[in-house]
């Protein structure tokens, strides 16, 4: 019998120090697609999608003080945010057996979101994003969630792509408030439709679902990062015709004590990629992932970067940037690959390989004190794509903020 909570050993199971230095890929489970929550919502919200299904929840994932215990975030739903689809968080127990090599989930909650008055988060984009004076009836708003990490105090900070915004909320899932985040990181004339979000209607701000998808906590619970996907419109994002061509993407850091921030420069390796998590480590470090829109066969690039915030500059107070290349004196974080997820040697690349990697979190130690981290995906509510969930270890870096540049 599989025991949440704890790692199930084999005997003997102690890796020689040789091993230290060794990404290992430990343990995996999935999620059926068409396994269902606790919500209670069961009418259809498309034709082939229930409220209840439990989908998507591979958006974000972080652990919780409860050994074995990871809290999830949905995103906005199916039809790229065309379905009244209401936001929710889910608490699970993860079993993890490593002579099986194996993870077995077990839900233990769903928890709605909703505003300090109870109204409904809803994933459509028609919904507006703020409680106005123009519109004192609105019932329910617009969410995309997409990253969420816990503080020391318990509250649940949910990075969301909408508003470009980091929403502080209860265990309950009602929003307790809103972190100020710099006003050029906004959307400045939000629309449901997409095109009507890029140039010339906005000249600066997140890209078109392209906002805050990561999210990590510093160990003492002191600073907040968050990551967009993609750069932001000011920062070279875009050529004339609309393709991307930016590859300067700004880290937003919130020391949660004072509400100050900072702003970093993460350089995508391609302007063809995004960011899609973040992760700090105990020693400090940051992990994110770094990918491309292909799946299975067509993937090239599904990474976990591993990076050093030390000696990068504070670009906080540059107005735009290039979208190749720095300004003089501009210095990025130095990155490195620290799991490649698509190298043979784990066996992941197949025709069931998902496109979107999108959770990472802490996982539990293994025997000889070697770090691991889950790794999650989103199965965009595809009713043919189960939620695919990996255990790896990590390296042992040598050191606080060690990563090197690629």
């Amino acid at each position: 019998m599989l025991i949440p909570l704890l790692l199930i050993l084999p005997v003997g199971l102690a890796q020689p120090q040789s091993n230290i230095q060794r990404v290992e890929l430990v343990a995996r489970g999935t999620i059926a697609a068409d396994a269902t929550d606790t919500s209670g919502l069961t009418e259809s919200i498309t034709p082939n999608v229930a409220n209840n299904v439990l989908a998507s929840l591979g958006s974000g994932v972080t652990s919780t003080p409860q050994a074995g215990r990871y809290l999830f975030v949905a995103d906005r739903g199916p039809l790229d945010g065309a379905a009244p689809y209401r936001c929710r968080m889910f608490t699970m127990d993860l079993a993890v057996d490593l002579a099986a090599g194996t993870i077995t989930p077990k839900l233990v909650q769903t928890t709605l979101l909703s505003t300090a008055d109870g109204r409904a988060f809803i994933g459509s984009a028609s919904l507006r994003q703020d409680d106005d004076a123009d519109a004192p009836d609105v019932d329910a708003f617009r969410l995309d969630p997409e990253a969420v990490r816990i503080g020391p105090d318990g509250s649940v900070y949910i990075a969301e792509e909408y508003r470009t915004g980091i929403g502080r909320f209860g265990a309950d899932g009602r929003l307790q408030s809103w972190l100020a985040i710099p006003a050029a990181f906004a959307c400045v004339h939000p629309s449901a439709n997409p095109r009507d979000e890029l140039p010339p209607t906005n000249t600066v701000g997140r890209q078109p679902n392209r906002g805050f998808e990561g999210l990590a906590i510093t160990p003492d619970g002191r600073r907040l990062y968050a990551a967009l996907q993609s750069p932001l419109i000011q920062d070279g994002a875009l050529s004339s015709d609309g393709r991307r061509i930016g590859v300067n993407v700004r880290l937003l850091e919130i020391d949660l004590r004072s509400g100050a921030t900072r702003e970093f420069v993460y350089v995508l390796s391609n302007a063809s990629l995004g960011l899609n998590e973040l992760l700090c480590l105990p020693n400090g470090d940051l992990l994110a992932i770094e990918r491309d829109g292909r799946s299975a066969a067509e993937s090239r690039v599904k990474s976990i970067i591993r990076f050093a915030i030390g000696g990068a500059t504070d670009v906080s107070a540059i107005s735009s940037l290039p979208s190749t290349g720095l300004p003089d004196g501009v210095t990025p974080v130095t990155k490195s690959v620290a799991v490649d997820l698509l190298s043979p040697e784990f066996g992941l690349a197949s025709t069931s390989f998902p496109e979107k990697i999108e959770g990472l979190a802490i996982g539990p130690p293994m025997p000889d004190g070697r770090q691991t981290i889950l790794v999650t995906s989103d199965n965009d509510f595809r009713p043919d794509s189960p939620t695919f969930l990996w255990l790896f270890t990590l390296p042992d870096p040598g050191g606080a903020g060690t990563a090197q540049t690629e």
